[in-house]
Order: C-alpha cells, then sequence, then structure tokens
C-alpha cells in the first residue's frame, strides 16, 4: 500500500502481524523522515515604460544550500539566485517561473507568477502646427492608456485637462509639452512640439483727398 506524508518531521511506522489466536506483534518498525520543501517567493517588476523593458527582480526564497532555476516566458532563463539582465523587447503578458531545489535533500518547489510589459509612450497632435494670434488651437491627447495629463503651453500657463483647447496673444515659437501618466503602473511619458504664431497683419491705407465735392476721386492707398 502507499500513503502520503504532507508535513515535514520525522514517522515512526509499525507494521503489526496478527495471529490466528488474536495475538498483535510489532512485525517491523521503519523510520520515516519527510524533508520540508523549499520555500518559493519572489517579486518582479518592470523598471521602465519603454521597451526594451528592463524586469527588476526580488528572491525571497529559500537560501543557502539550494539551487534555482528560472523562466522568464521570453526566452530568457537564469540559474542565478537573483537575476539580473533580463528585458522584454514586445508587449504583453509573460509567465514567470522559479524551482528552488535542496541540494542536499534534492526536494524540490516552484512558482509560476505573471508580468505585464506595457510601452507607454506620451503623443498628441495640434490642429495646425501654424496659428495666428488670438485664433483658436485644438490639442489632441493620442497617448494610449494615459489617465492623466499635465500641458505646458510654453508660455507659462499650465493645463490638466485631456484636449485642451488654448491661444495666444503674443506672436511666436512655443514648444508645447505634454506630460501623461498611466496610475495604474505608474508610467510617464514626454513629448513636445513645436508651434509657431504668426502676428496679425496691420491694415494701414490711406485716402487723398478725404473730403471734397461730388464728383470726388479718391486714391486709396495701401502703407
Amino acid at each position: 500500500f502507499t500513503h502520503s506524508y504532507t508535513s515535514s518531521g520525522t514517522q515512526i511506522v509499525q507494521f503489526v502481524a496478527t495471529n490466528s489466536n488474536g495475538t498483535n506483534t510489532v512485525a517491523a518498525e521503519i523510520t520515516i523522515t519527510i524533508n520540508p520543501l523549499p520555500n518559493v517567493s519572489f517579486n518582479t517588476s518592470p523598471s521602465s515604460c519603454t521597451l526594451p523593458v528592463p524586469l527588476s527582480v526580488t528572491n525571497n526564497s529559500s537560501n543557502g544550500n539550494y539551487s534555482y532555476s528560472w523562466e522568464f516566458g521570453n526566452g530568457q532563463t537564469s540559474t542565478s539566485n537573483t537575476p539580473s539582465n533580463i528585458e522584454y523587447d514586445s508587449e504583453g503578458t509573460f509567465p514567470i517561473s522559479l524551482e528552488v531545489t535542496n541540494t542536499s535533500t534534492s526536494c524540490s518547489a516552484s512558482l509560476t507568477k505573471t508580468v505585464e510589459i506595457n510601452e507607454f509612450i506620451a503623443d498628441f497632435t495640434l490642429s495646425k502646427n501654424e496659428i495666428c494670434v488670438n485664433e483658436q488651437l485644438n490639442l489632441t491627447d493620442n497617448s494610449v492608456g494615459a489617465t492623466s495629463w499635465s500641458w505646458s503651453n510654453g508660455n507659462n500657463i499650465n493645463y490638466s485637462n485631456q484636449n485642451p483647447i488654448l491661444s495666444y496673444n503674443t506672436d511666436g515659437t512655443y514648444d508645447i509639452t505634454l506630460t501623461a501618466t498611466n496610475n495604474n503602473n505608474e508610467c510617464v511619458s514626454e513629448v513636445s512640439k513645436t508651434l509657431t504664431v504668426n502676428p496679425l497683419p496691420i491694415i494701414n491705407i490711406s485716402a487723398s483727398p478725404s473730403s471734397g465735392c461730388a464728383e470726388l476721386d479718391v486714391a486709396f492707398t495701401n502703407n
């Protein structure tokens, strides 16, 4: 017969034989040692939001006479206690598994977690690349996954809505900057684009003569 032990420790097993008279006799006594399984625990954290994304690994598993076998779901493997130089070249959800083996007892245990890799890039479009003074400009956020926005119009005015509308009362060249944040994974990205604001035309027309009797011939001059 077979018996499974779920807890570590030492167990004494007695095999008792019963004769025809009903007398019990210990026929055999065996000591069973059940070794504990290794503790497997680790944490991972993407340390960037731009591909390729490095992965930070913290191993909280049993330490000492143990070996480690890692698989990161991207083709990379490691036998280090705390692997380094792990990175992901594409977005997606990847399984990460760690098997820990006690090199003295050969007992092993494993744990699998997943890590989500996202590339977060701020982006926006301007309704026009050039406008005139006091003309309305529409900004459209194109950042995928952004949950908050911080805009600077390059003229000491800031906005926090997703798609602001702005105008300028002074001509010049302005760098409009968007800082987009994904509060779910703490990714932050920044992008700037240049806007040209042209001055309004100056209208100066003179008439000569400006008064007189009919029939009056007036010459208009664009100055």
